[in-house]
């Protein structure tokens, strides 16, 4: 998951410090911009969008309660950064998702940047997207999932296997669709396919197994993915 960031806070020593250990040891994190004045970033979100914000309370112009307070609703999780303990029951009055005293040791940044990833995780596990774009010289085209049966890998291609018997390929890797499409009951079970579990017709045993969908397609299914499979399949039991 990425994590568009922005940094804002009146110390340059403090960004820099933030920034490095933002980007030697979280990957989760891409730093699209830092601000030390405050409308500085008030400007800059009026046309960008980011997911996350580290903000410093006790700046100049404007405190980082202010700045909140200013902004009224925010669509992006906020970790405070700050020097002062006692700012923190205000903080989470707006909604904050962590607290950290400078100076921010390590393992404090990456328990508060898992807990934005979870809750991203949470929300889109109860909301699963419903249509993937999928792109050709055209233009692209936007396949509702609940007629996708399965993906199957070809080298840098990928091939959508749609109900009715449309194929639609795509000049992607298969890995690049796994993390969209396991958020809408698909499940990977070899290193060249992606099954819709709503579309397998029938288990074949063996010493690896395959999957017969409903068009007929026999796929075979790695052993490495032999549990995740039966996982998925147990909702239909």
């Amino acid at each position: 998951m990425a994590l568009r960031t922005l940094i804002l806070d009146d110390e340059s020593l403090a960004i820099s410090s933030i920034r490095v250990d933002l980007e030697r040891h979280c990957p989760e994190i891409i730093i699209v911009n830092a601000f030390q004045n405050p409308m500085d970033a008030v400007e800059y979100l009026k046309h960008n969008q980011i997911d996350l914000l580290f903000l410093d309370i006790e700046m100049p112009e404007m405190t980082g309660i202010e700045f909140l307070e200013n902004l009224g609703k925010f669509n992006f999780e906020v970790v405070f950064t700050t020097a002062y303990a006692e700012y923190a029951l205000t903080a989470y009055k707006l909604n904050v998702i962590d607290y950290l005293l400078k100076p921010v040791g390590l393992d404090e940044l990456k328990r508060a940047i898992s807990k934005v990833v979870e809750k991203k995780l949470h929300i889109q596990a109860a909301n699963p997207p419903q249509k993937i774009a999928l792109s050709d010289s055209t233009g692209l085209e936007f396949v509702p999932l609940k007629q996708v049966m399965y993906c199957l890998a070809d080298k840098n291609y990928t091939t959508f296997h749609l109900f009715g018997g449309k194929t639609k390929m795509v000049s992607k890797n298969i890995g690049e669709f796994e993390k969209t499409l396991s958020l809408a009951n698909f499940v990977r079970i070899h290193q060249s396919s992606i099954v819709n579990v709503d579309f397998v017709s029938k288990l074949i045993k063996g010493e690896t197994g395959s999957a017969i969908m409903e068009d007929g397609r026999e796929l075979s299914i790695s052993r490495s993915r032999r549990k995740e499979f039966w996982e998925a399949l147990q909702n239909l039991l």
